[in-house]
């Protein structure tokens, strides 16, 4: 056997032990579904977001939160290879209330308390980079509130969350009271119309993986101090002389959309991790 054929017999041996150690080590692809919480975070500043706290805004206003409350849709998950997953129906009302509110009459009564993370189920398997969705309701169904999808019904205790005369149902709503002269006014400042849906897209600092091993979770967090940002409640919203409440909504549509635009803003942060089932 000459030096050449002993160097070829060699190289094709380093050549195949090498692709055996790389198929050895590479890992599989995720397969089959997963559950994911999606979880939205509000924070006022850098601390947890709190009913019946006192804060100051950025306006130097004097405010006391008794209500958040906003609808996310259509969410989007996006993988490492640039494909999108649509998540079916994914419409959802998200919620902090204070106390418990009577609606059409009394005949349906909103209950007090926390929504912050809903369970997306028979997510494809694999990693994904980022997430997108609406801050309200899309046109298809905010032109039709007869049409259902996911959480959006009208009769579901959620008509007072709609504007019946404008056919748009209120995207967001931000109420509590401000200080104004030493007395606590109550204000509500709310967003809808088509024209103010706006959509959030987030990418994850750590991909997430999802399987059937263990639940994702992706955490956003949302400060609600950056939603009031270049906004004056006793200056900007509309005083209801019979109510005796501070409105900003579809009367008052400049400072409706000037609102609606901070809610993206108030976006700051999103988080990944893998949770027990």
């Amino acid at each position: 056997m000459n030096f050449r054929s002993l160097s070829l017999i060699v190289s094709v041996a380093v050549l195949f032990m090498a692709c055996t150690n790389d198929s050895s080590t590479t890992t599989p692809e995720p397969a089959g579904s997963g559950a994911v919480d999606l979880k939205i975070e509000a924070l006022y500043g850098s601390a947890a977001f709190e009913l019946g706290k006192a804060y100051t805004t950025a306006g130097n206003e004097k405010v006391t939160f008794d209500q958040l409350r906003f609808w996310v849709s259509k969410v989007e998950l996006t993988k490492k290879d640039g494909s999108v997953y649509e998540v079916p129906n994914s419409y959802y009302l998200m919620q902090y209330l204070g106390k418990d509110e009577a609606i059409q009459d009394g005949t349906f009564t909103l209950t007090a308390g926390k929504r912050e993370v809903v369970n997306l189920t028979g997510v494809p398997a694999g990693e994904y980079t980022g997430v997108k969705f609406g801050i309200g309701v899309d046109p298809k169904y905010n032109d039709n509130l007869t049409l259902a999808a996911g959480e959006l019904n009208i009769l579901q205790n959620m008509t007072n969350v709609s504007w019946m005369w404008h056919t748009s149902y209120i995207f967001t709503k931000l109420g509590g009271t401000v200080d104004v002269a030493g007395a606590a006014s109550p204000f509500l400042l709310e967003t809808g119309t088509n024209v103010n849906y706006k959509t959030i897209s987030q990418t994850f600092a750590t991909p997430l993986v999802v399987d059937g091993s263990m639940k994702g979770q992706m955490t956003l967090q949302a400060d609600v101090a950056k939603v009031l940002d270049g906004i004056v409640i006793a200056r900007d919203a509309k005083l209801n002389t019979t109510d005796k409440t501070y409105h900003i909504n579809a009367g008052t549509a400049s400072m409706m959309s000037k609102l609606a635009g901070n809610y993206p803003v108030s976006f700051v942060n999103a988080k990944t991790a893998r949770i027990s089932q």
